[in-house]
């Protein structure tokens, strides 16, 4: 089994950004890109989020949350460069499925939607003017 110093090694030998970047709290994107492969490919090794998070320096819900934004793409990658380490994902274990036949998951947003409007007076300038209500509407 490979270990995350190793993972790490292969993920700057494959981007091409040192380890003091991906380790640092730099937010330039092609570092942070470096680092969220390095945080796919542990997650997909089965290292926890906060043992990630502990490895590279950083919040364990910032891990989790990096990994859950993550694109198939770069699933795809993080997949790839553990088969290079002869290491199966994580995810492929389970699923007989393959991982461009995955769905991505879609956090549902929250619009707000106009509900209703009424015409009401205005008691300080003795005008008529319109009310609306608006309700958050899940899309």
């Amino acid at each position: 089994m490979a270990t995350k110093w190793e993972v790490l090694k292969l993920v700057v030998e494959t981007t091409g950004v040192d380890e003091k970047f991906i380790m640092s709290p730099s937010k330039m994107a092609n570092h942070t890109r470096a680092r969220v492969l390095l945080y796919l490919a542990l997650r997909m090794m089965g290292y926890s989020v906060p043992q990630i998070g502990q490895f590279v320096g950083r919040h364990h819900s910032t891990v989790a949350h990096m990994t859950e934004r993550a694109t198939m793409e770069e699933q795809d990658k993080a997949a790839a460069l553990l088969e290079a380490l002869g290491e199966t994902p994580l995810e492929m274990r389970h699923k007989n499925i393959k991982r461009s036949e995955m769905k991505v998951r879609v956090k549902p947003s929250r619009v707000l939607k106009l509900v209703e409007v009424r015409k009401v007076p205005n008691y300080r300038s003795g005008k008529i003017e319109e009310e609306r209500k608006y309700k958050y509407v899940i899309s």
